[in-house]
């Protein structure tokens, strides 16, 4: 999670640790709900691409 940026840490909380959907993100990050629905999208996607299991070492 360190080695993201804000922006995309911020989506990531507020949809796993907060529990909000993209409608709820949208409103708190003053965007469109399709707008947050691409950005959580990709930041997932970029999560997903930096995670290594520890065994794959």
């Amino acid at each position: 999670m360190d080695m993201l940026a804000d922006s995309d840490r911020e989506l990531l909380a507020l949809t796993l640790w907060e529990g909000l959907d993209p409608g709820e993100i949208a409103t708190v990050l003053g965007c469109s709900r399709n707008a947050a629905r691409i950005r959580l999208h990709r930041a997932r996607k970029r999560f997903g691409s930096g995670y290594r299991p520890c065994d794959a070492v």
